[in-house]
């Protein structure tokens, strides 16, 4: 373990957090406190590697593409309109998100090991080199700090990992909406997509905020 992690620029927990998630291969053979790996573990890191940081692939669709499981279909012309939005987002700033922040501009105390762990878990992204991340990074770990401050958090068995539960549902559930968008506003151009998605997402944030609220307040009741 301890050349794997020199080797591959991954600490230990990361590299347990992707055997735990499929990713990445067991051991070879353990022996007592000591685990034996091969060249395959440190090639699989580095595509890993190179899926997030050059494909930017977040870690359910990189276990799909080691799983072999198909991409979601889309036509030629569906194909296009991401590829137009894509350009769109990148050549438009006003449509970009919201710029970077630093970690010690947020004003809370975060241990390393919790910082790693929702890094490994891909629910951020931080460049420690920098110390920045993107605004919606710096959002998600604010929230985390916040329900640390409650009593949710490592006291209680709550563990950083743990929160990547909720970067998985919002996966889920932005593949189901674009499969859905994509299909029906194949015509349009990508400038115009992606200003359409950007004027919708506050309205559908208020949809899923009110659908959450709802869903906790059916299952309370449900469990009488």
């Amino acid at each position: 373990m301890r050349d794997l992690v020199r080797e591959s620029g991954f600490s230990r927990a990361t590299i347990h957090f992707y055997q735990q998630q499929g990713l990445l291969p067991e051991a070879i053979e353990k022996v007592r406190n000591s685990a034996i790996y091969g060249p395959q573990h440190l090639e699989r890191l580095n595509r890993i590697r190179q899926l997030r940081e050059q494909q930017f692939l977040p870690l359910r669709a990189i276990r799909a593409v080691f799983q072999g499981i198909p991409k979601r279909g889309f036509t030629p012309e569906q194909e296009n309109l991401l590829r137009s939005m894509r350009s769109a987002h990148t050549a438009t700033p006003e449509l970009e998100s919201g710029g970077e922040r630093a970690l010690a501009d947020l004003g809370i105390e975060l241990p390393h090991e919790e910082l790693e762990a929702l890094c490994a878990s891909g629910l951020i992204d931080f460049d420690a080199e920098t110390g920045k991340l993107s605004s919606e990074d710096a959002e998600l770990l604010l929230a985390w700090s916040a329900l640390k401050s409650i009593g949710i958090g490592p006291e209680r068995g709550f563990s950083a990992t743990e929160v990547g539960m909720f970067d998985r549902a919002a996966e889920g559930l932005v593949e189901e909406e674009f499969a859905l968008f994509i299909p029906r506003f194949a015509d349009i151009s990508g400038s115009e997509a992606l200003a359409l998605v950007e004027r919708a997402e506050p309205i559908l944030e208020r949809l899923l905020a009110a659908s959450h609220r709802k869903k906790i307040r059916q299952f309370i009741d449900r469990e009488r």
